[in-house]
């Protein structure tokens, strides 16, 4: 079956799902299937990669997507970005910092590289005209909350047009941290036109869910200006995303006006 089903796989286009739902009905082991089965075209082992993920195979999804970026090129960018969500989700954090990597070294990202244990674990502090996905920033605008961007800096401009959600979260990264440690997430920005008590708030909490082990208000500033919020993380590792929302303070209308995001910082305490 393995030398007919290579032989498939590598004639061209077609749709290789059956090939691969046989092989896992026959109980032959996914990385016996990377290895003998699955040929050496991007195609096919992108095709493999999602398959892989859609049945939460992660440890043969990291061996995939290692073998994808070796015969791959930034095209395939996408499924090495959603290997590394997967696989920082699911609590395997080293290996999606190191997938992470080599996209970047690669030149498929043209982000930063990350390394926790020196500290590094924001990939970008600014916003530009990139696909997402990874340890990048995603985007969450709602009707009523119009974005643009600077022409030089990577600052991100939200606008509220006060027709916006009541609450809704608007921008999230993903953040490989340390546990039991102490960090500070600086934002650098203004609001012009928006009063205080505005209802903005950053905050860190799991990627899973639930509660956020950390949330604080954002000031209003006419002027640029920085804030900084103080934060520990769990003793436990966990898959953790830094967050801005807004949610209508009480007592108050829907707030207008804009808000600009200069840059973000986030800084392991010694």
């Amino acid at each position: 079956f393995m030398k007919w089903a290579r032989l498939a796989l590598s004639a061209g286009p077609g749709a290789p799902g059956p090939l691969f739902v046989m092989a896992q009905r026959l109980e032959i082991p996914a990385s016996q299937a990377l290895r003998d089965m699955i040929p050496a075209d991007p195609r096919v082992i992108n095709a493999y990669l999602y398959f892989l993920l859609e049945r939460g195979d992660l440890e043969a999804a990291y061996a995939a997507a290692s073998r994808l970026a070796e015969t791959g090129s930034d095209k395939d960018r996408g499924g090495l970005l959603d290997t590394t969500g997967a696989l920082f989700a699911g609590g395997r954090m080293a290996d999606a910092v190191a997938l992470w990597n080599r996209a970047v070294r690669a030149g498929w990202v043209a982000l930063s590289t990350l390394d926790p244990a020196a500290g590094k674990s924001l990939a970008s502090g600014h916003f530009g005209e990139r696909p997402g996905g990874g340890f990048d920033w995603t985007y969450s605008l709602p009707e009523g909350v119009a974005v643009s961007r600077s022409e030089t800096g990577g600052a991100l401009c939200l606008e509220f047009s006060g027709r916006q959600p009541e609450s809704c979260d608007l921008l999230s990264q993903p953040v490989p941290l340390l546990a039991g440690r102490n960090y500070k997430l600086t934002i650098h920005y203004r609001t012009p036109g928006i009063p205080a008590g505005s209802g903005m708030r950053w905050s860190v909490m799991p990627v899973a869910g639930g509660r956020p082990i950390y949330a604080g208000p954002l000031n209003s500033s006419e002027e640029s200006s920085q804030q900084t919020f103080s934060f520990e993380t769990p003793a436990q590792e966990t898959p953790l995303k830094i967050v801005f929302s807004y949610t209508r303070a009480t007592g108050s209308t829907r707030v207008e006006g804009k808000l600009w995001i200069e840059g973000v910082e986030l800084t392991l305490v010694p």
